[in-house]
C-alpha cells in the first residue's frame, strides 16, 4: 500500500526538483494533506517489526480500523475508475481543466507513481474526476464523469459556471500550439460613433430569439474591434474573442466542445480574413446554424475579397457592415427583420459644391475663344477647306 504513495513522491519531488513539471495553483494545500494522511498511516505501523510476529496482529488491526472508518483502498487509478464506475470523456480544453482543479470543491482521492487523481464538485452539485500526470512533459489531464447518473449536458453546464465565475469576456488564443485563455476587460472599449445604431437593433433580434452572424469590415484603424468590444460589454455576459491563430488551427470538434462546453451568448471571431480562402472554406460548417447556435457573431475583416462565396451567403453572414474612415459615416440599419443577408452598404457622398465664375471672368473667356478661332483660320493654307478669306 505505501509503496505506490512513496513512489509517486520521490517521483514528483524528482520533477519539481529539475523544473519538469510544475503543480497547479492551488493544490499545493491538498497535496500537502494527502501527505499527513500517509504520515498518520505510518503511526499506525510504527510498531510493526516484520522480525517479529506478535506485533503483525496489531498493527494490522490499527491499520484496518482506521481505513475501514475512513476511505476506501484501491490498488491503482484504473481500480478508483473501475469501482466508481467512471467512463472518460474526450475532453480537449487543457486550459478549463486547469480552471477546475483551482475550485474550491476538489481533493485528491488517489495518488500513485504515475498520477493525481482529483474529485471535483462542480456548482452544479455534479461530480467530475480529473487525472493529472505530473511525470508528462506537458502535464496530461484526462476527465472522468459518471455518465449514467449524469448526462454530459449537466456536466458542461457545471463546468460553465466554473469558466465564467469570475469574468464576462474571455480570449482564446494559440501559445506554443496550445490553446489558452485569458480574462479580457470590455470595459475599456468606448465606442460613440454611429454604428452604436446597430446595437439596438441587434437587441431586438434577441429578444426574439433570432441569431446574427455579423461581419465588419474595414480598413485597420476605423474602429472594428473598439465597436465589437463595445456591442458584446452591451448585450452579452458571456463572451468569446476569438484570435486567428486559434480559427487556423481549432478543428471542428475543439470548437464544438468549446462552445458546448462554456455556452457563450456573443462571439468576436477577429481578423478572419487572415486565414486565407482555402484555410476559411474548410471551416465554413463551424459557423453554420445549426452547428452553431451562439445568438451573436462578429467578424472582423479587413479585405472582403478575401472570403469564399460560400461563406457571405445567409445563414453563414446575415449582415455586412463596411466601416468606413473616420471622416465618413456607414449607412444606418434599415428597419427589417429578415433573415436576408444585407448588402453592403455604400457611404454616401455629398454632391461637390462648384463656385460660379464672375461676369467679368465669363466675358473674358468669351473673347479669348473668339480670338483663338480668328487666329486659326489667318494662318490655314490658301486651298485648305473652309478658308474664304
Amino acid at each position: 500500500m505505501f509503496h505506490p504513495l512513496l513512489g509517486a513522491a520521490y517521483a514528483l519531488s524528482s520533477r519539481l526538483i529539475t523544473g519538469e513539471t510544475k503543480i497547479p495553483e492551488g493544490l499545493r494545500e491538498e497535496l500537502l494533506d494527502r501527505l499527513d494522511q500517509v504520515k498518520s498511516y505510518t503511526d499506525l505501523v510504527k510498531d510493526l517489526d516484520p522480525t517479529n510476529p506478535a506485533t503483525w496482529a496489531s498493527s494490522g488491526i490499527s491499520l484496518l480500523s482506521h481505513l475501514l472508518e475512513g476511505e476506501d483502498v484501491y490498488d491503482s487509478s484504473w481500480d478508483y475508475l473501475r469501482k466508481n464506475a467512471l467512463s472518460a470523456i474526450p475532453f480537449r480544453l487543457h486550459f478549463l481543466a486547469e480552471d477546475l482543479l483551482n475550485a474550491e470543491n476538489r481533493k485528491v482521492v488517489y495518488m500513485d507513481d504515475w498520477s493525481v487523481l482529483f474529485k471535483v464538485l462542480l456548482p452544479n452539485e455534479v461530480p467530475i474526476w480529473i487525472e493529472w500526470y505530473p511525470n508528462s512533459t506537458e502535464g496530461r489531464k484526462k476527465v472522468y464523469v459518471q455518465q449514467e447518473e449524469y448526462p454530459l449536458s449537466q456536466v458542461y453546464d457545471g463546468m460553465a459556471q466554473v469558466f465564467w465565475a469570475s469574468t464576462v469576456a474571455v480570449e482564446i488564443d494559440v501559445v506554443q500550439e496550445e490553446l489558452e485563455s485569458r480574462p479580457l476587460d470590455l470595459s475599456s472599449y468606448i465606442y460613440q460613433g454611429p454604428l452604436v445604431t446597430y446595437i439596438e437593433q441587434w437587441r431586438s433580434f434577441g429578444e426574439q430569439d433570432l441569431r446574427r452572424n455579423v461581419l465588419v469590415q474595414g480598413k485597420p484603424g476605423t474602429g472594428k474591434t473598439t465597436f465589437c468590444y463595445y456591442t458584446a460589454s452591451q448585450l452579452s455576459k458571456r463572451t468569446l474573442v476569438l484570435t486567428h491563430k486559434f480559427s487556423n488551427i481549432a478543428s471542428e470538434s475543439q470548437w464544438k466542445q468549446l462552445i458546448d462546453v462554456t455556452k457563450p451568448t456573443l462571439v468576436v471571431v477577429n481578423d478572419i480574413d487572415r486565414l486565407g480562402k482555402q484555410t476559411l472554406g474548410s471551416r465554413l460548417r463551424m459557423f453554420e446554424e445549426g452547428y452553431c447556435d451562439i445568438p451573436f457573431v462578429l467578424f472582423t475583416s479587413n479585405d472582403i475579397d478575401k472570403f469564399p462565396a460560400a461563406m457571405l451567403r445567409p445563414g453563414r453572414i446575415d449582415q455586412k457592415i463596411v466601416v468606413s474612415e473616420p471622416d465618413g459615416a456607414p449607412e444606418p440599419p434599415g428597419g427589417d427583420n429578415e433573415r436576408a443577408t444585407r448588402r453592403p452598404t455604400k457611404t454616401a457622398r455629398a454632391p461637390e459644391e462648384k463656385t460660379a465664375p464672375a461676369t467679368g471672368d465669363i466675358r473674358r473667356r468669351r473673347r479669348d475663344r473668339a480670338a483663338t478661332r480668328r487666329l486659326a483660320r489667318r494662318t490655314r493654307a490658301p486651298n485648305e477647306p473652309g478658308n474664304h478669306d
